[in-house]
């Protein structure tokens, strides 16, 4: 409870601000997880609000419960709770992505109603391990091995943090035993038909019975991956305002040849996140080779076009 509570004050302004300053929304779906969030900071009622989100995931009567246990845990301090509805299924594709999206932002209108300035997510160390792999098998580079980030700023102005990315899954289930909390379990957490999930199941177990210690080697791994992902992003910045020409969209070769592969391949990395990292050695190659010939490349809605002096880039509408 002491390693939550430092850490929500470190990543809400540290010691230059008081506890009634950094007055935070608790996102709680009533698990062990978030209940153990609130457990650790309920002795602030003044600097703190639950929250909880109910989504067409579940059933009326599954999201009954879950927002039941929610209440019950914030009553039970003389907590604020505060609840919205989304409905995510209307958006059709990939159902986790717009769940996400449409949580953050009903989040995001709570903590507006209710004068926060953060919103606390329960996001823990085996959180963090599942993320890393998932990026993994999707070929992630240094921003997506960053994992879960610990504190984020959302286009309101609220931040988001995340106090208990130390925290093993063990120990929120084991505070919520020791006060005796008998949280709500999920079932669409067993639904082993999506990734996180087949993940969690199938191969967690095993990887924690290799190292116990993996979620907290994936918490270092992930700070390590931060400061790398953040240090090539500032130097990619610094090489597209080095190469930038008078024209707009227009860079000199010679300044984007001379910067070292990886910054390179940051900045065609950020013309299109999702880019194939093939597509963007190849375009680095050329670019950074002597040949005169002109080229051209779609990269995401960006056409990139070289010749032998200058780099163009366009948006494709």
């Amino acid at each position: 409870m002491r390693a939550v509570a430092s850490s929500w004050r470190r990543l809400s302004g540290g010691k230059a601000v008081r506890d009634a300053d950094r007055r935070t929304l608790l996102a709680c779906s009533g698990g062990a997880d978030s209940s153990a969030l609130v457990l650790a900071l309920a002795h602030q009622p003044a600097s703190i609000v639950v929250a909880h989100v109910v989504h067409d995931m579940r059933s009326p009567a599954e999201s009954e419960a879950c927002l039941s246990a929610a209440r019950r845990l914030a009553e039970s301090f003389g907590l604020t709770i505060a609840s919205a509805q989304i409905a995510p299924k209307a958006d059709g594709g990939n159902y986790e992505a717009a769940a996400r999206i449409h949580r953050y932002g009903a989040l995001e209108r709570l903590a507006a109603e209710q004068g926060c300035r953060f919103i606390a997510t329960a996001h823990h160390a085996e959180d963090q391990l599942e993320t890393i792999l998932l990026r993994l098998l999707r070929g992630a580079g240094p921003a997506g091995f960053a994992g879960i980030r610990a504190r984020r700023k959302l286009p309101s102005g609220v931040v988001v943090v995340r106090p208990m990315l130390r925290v093993l899954r063990e120990q929120a289930r084991a505070l919520c035993c020791e006060c005796g909390w008998a949280w709500s379990e999920d079932v669409t957490n067993a639904d082993t038909n999506r990734r996180r999930s087949a993940l969690r199941a199938n191969v967690l177990p095993n990887l924690l019975a290799i190292d116990p210690q993996a979620p907290r080697k994936a918490a270092d791994a992930a700070r390590l991956a931060l400061l790398t992902s953040d240090f090539l992003h500032r130097a990619a910045q610094t090489l597209a305002h080095a190469a930038a020409t008078n024209e707009p969209g227009i860079f000199g070769r010679d300044q984007l040849r001379a910067a070292d592969r990886i910054v390179l391949l940051t900045w065609l990395r950020g013309l299109d996140p999702n880019a194939p990292l093939r597509t963007l050695e190849s375009i680095a190659l050329a670019i950074r080779s002597n040949s005169g010939e002109a080229r051209e490349w779609a990269v995401g809605k960006c056409s990139i076009s070289m010749s032998r002096a200058q780099v163009r880039v366009t948006t494709v509408h």
